[in-house]
């Protein structure tokens, strides 16, 4: 039973957080008969060339030379499927409460994601002047970006004692010296070594580093304790706005089509009637709407050069 509900999920995974953005426009980008040309019949059901294109898209970077052979495989884990699901209603699976419930769920899912996909298209890129300001707003991403080398130590420290021990870490000078005061009072650590350009680093974590010197240390508070970052050295390299240019295009057509998104949301939230049940499925209180933070510093992982 645990391999049949790990196939499921697997599969179910697979077209609503993959390949739904895609979906949402496939009846106009995709010619008619691709929708239409049967791959292969199972029994009575049809699968469509389509779906084998769908199902494929799921597959990052396959090479030309490769389509071939991962359009087979992927027509035959289309033909298990579907005997499976076809065997799932001839023993009335479809039919059980649970399944009842679970499949309509997956349905809500599709739907809203291929609407809010539509509803966060954005026609048009930005103007030149908006990519500009987003430009001379970041020198720490652009003008003056850097290289940075750095030491991180993650420290467990309980709740009651984290004021006390980053106290004493923010009063050192060096990372020598925030070592000493942890093995001498036998706090554990962790220590790890990274090299990151600005780009890779969170936005709202970017201007502390950006105005650390080479030696500086920072110590900010965790989850589980405390985090200090040693800048042990860094290297400027900036970048100049044209070669910025295409990936800051890219993050702000994001980054609208992510506000239209949460707009559209609210105002179908705003326009619904909601009659909640019980008090155990009252909503869990959330920030007020206007501290949503649309910058999502994932994105930036797009800026690369």
């Amino acid at each position: 039973m645990m391999r049949s509900t790990g196939f499921v999920v697997s599969v179910f995974a697979a077209f609503t957080l993959g390949g739904i953005a895609a979906c949402a426009s496939a009846q106009t980008e995709q010619p008619a008969s691709r929708i239409e040309q049967i791959a292969v019949r199972v029994n009575k059901e049809a699968i469509s060339a389509f779906q084998v294109d769908l199902t494929m898209a799921q597959t990052p970077e396959i090479k030309p030379e490769q389509r071939d052979a991962v359009g087979k495989a992927t027509l035959e884990r289309l033909i298990d499927l579907s005997l499976a699901s076809q065997k799932a209603r001839e023993v009335k699976l479809d039919q059980n409460p649970v399944m009842v419930q679970a499949l309509e769920l997956a349905r809500n899912q599709i739907l809203a994601q291929a609407y809010l996909t539509q509803a966060g298209k954005v026609a048009g890129q930005p103007a030149e002047a908006d990519a500009k300001r987003y430009f001379d707003a970041n020198p720490a991403l652009f003008a003056e970006r850097r290289v940075y080398q750095l030491q991180e130590l993650t420290i467990a420290v309980q709740p009651a004692h984290v004021g006390e021990v980053k106290g004493k870490l923010m009063a050192a000078k060096t990372i020598k010296e925030v070592l000493s005061l942890l093995d001498a009072a036998q706090v554990k650590y962790n220590s790890t070594w990274a090299v990151r350009a600005a780009e890779q680093i969170a936005l709202n974590r970017l201007p502390t580093l950006h105005r650390m010197k080479d030696g500086q240390i920072d110590v900010t508070e965790t989850q589980d304790g405390l985090q200090v970052i040693h800048l042990a050295v860094s290297e400027t390299r900036p970048v100049s706005f044209e070669q910025a240019r295409p990936a800051i295009e890219k993050f702000l057509v994001n980054e609208m089509g992510r506000q239209l998104v949460e707009a559209e949301r609210l105002a179908l939230r705003k326009g619904a009637k909601l009659e909640y049940g019980a008090p155990l499925f009252a909503p869990v209180p959330t920030l007020p709407e206007h501290a949503v933070v649309f910058l999502d510093p994932a994105l930036m992982g797009q800026l690369h050069y």
